[in-house]
């Protein structure tokens, strides 16, 4: 794939050989050491690389040390593989716990061939890349400044403050996660899962909280303004949201949650939960006219204000 086919090439470099085969492809190749790599999404798989422990003479006259690769995909503990050009895929082997402790071999012209095991890799497409159409269709849904949406089930907080009145799961299938730090995947966690006790591992500080919301900002393509929660909105083209967090009794980081204001209207609105209505009343059954002194418990426990950010849909 990189130009740099050669016949005969020792383990590393034929491993350097897939390094720049990678690059070249736009995908993103880590090796694993002693520590598994954990898969995160299904943007990201596994490839175990072997090679023949001798040169093979293949048709031709051609002397080759020969390659080859098993693959383990997201939410597997299988291992996978084509030993041909015209053979089906198959499990890898029985028995082995890792691609190390495979034995592997093939029969060449009658002879059976062992293969040695090269390494490990795991393997990432960028998401941001693959997602530009369905990214899209998201920032036009922004554009609209809902109050009301067409649906009120499986929409959460995060979906109803950037107004994108779609279906969360449809979005996930797509590989847009709609938490806090799930459209840029900088929580490092499985983001398939919004639960409460997921989000924990979200962020364990206000400062990693907002710098996930901004980079969930950055590829929506959306311009965010930290300012004065009492700021005022210029045009219809601006909306502001409040940022919360709160921690559990242990002190632990917990959950989120986010509040918007629309050009012209002086109360701030949100959904709590993914089949409640929309509305501008606090837990305290307040109106909701400074984000600052919004009151939302979960366990008697608060909600703590972050900030206040104005958007806009680059």
């Amino acid at each position: 794939i990189s130009d740099n086919f050669e016949y005969i090439r020792t383990d590393k470099e034929l491993e350097e050989a897939f390094y720049r085969d990678m690059d070249e492809l736009g995908i993103s190749c880590r090796k694993e050491f002693d520590k598994p790599l954990e898969l995160l999404n299904e943007y990201e798989w596994k490839v175990a690389l072997y090679q023949s422990s001798k040169p093979i003479m293949l048709k031709g006259g051609i002397l080759c040390k020969c390659c080859h690769l098993i693959r383990q995909d997201y939410g597997s503990k299988k291992w996978t593989q084509k030993s041909g050009m015209n053979s089906c895929v198959t499990t890898a082997s029985k028995g082995f716990k890792k691609p190390k402790d495979l034995k592997l071999s093939f029969h060449y012209n009658g002879e059976k061939i062992y293969y040695d095991y090269v390494g490990t890799y795991k393997l990432s497409i960028n998401k941001n890349k693959v997602l530009q159409e369905d990214i899209e269709e998201v920032r036009n849904q922004m554009r609209s400044k809902k109050i009301k949406f067409s649906s009120n089930i499986n929409r959460n907080c995060y979906m109803y403050a950037l107004n994108i009145d779609m279906d969360k799961d449809k979005l996930q299938d797509k590989g847009l996660y709609f938490v806090i730090g799930g459209i840029s995947d900088t929580r490092n966690m499985p983001v398939a899962i919004d639960s409460m006790n997921d989000i924990s591992h979200a962020f364990d500080n206000e400062e990693k909280l907002v710098n996930s919301f901004y980079s969930d900002m950055e590829v929506l393509g959306v311009a965010v303004q930290e300012v004065d929660s009492s700021f005022k909105l210029e045009n219809d083209e601006e909306w502001k949201v409040a940022l919360y967090y709160r921690k559990d009794k242990e002190g632990n980081y917990r959950d989120f949650h986010i509040i918007k204001q629309i050009y012209g209207d002086n109360k701030w609105y949100h959904k709590q939960g993914l089949c409640l209505k929309p509305n501008y009343i606090d837990d305290n059954g307040n109106e909701m006219t400074n984000p600052e002194e919004v009151e939302m418990y979960i366990d008697n426990q608060k909600y703590e204000y972050v900030g206040t950010y104005k958007l806009r849909v680059k």
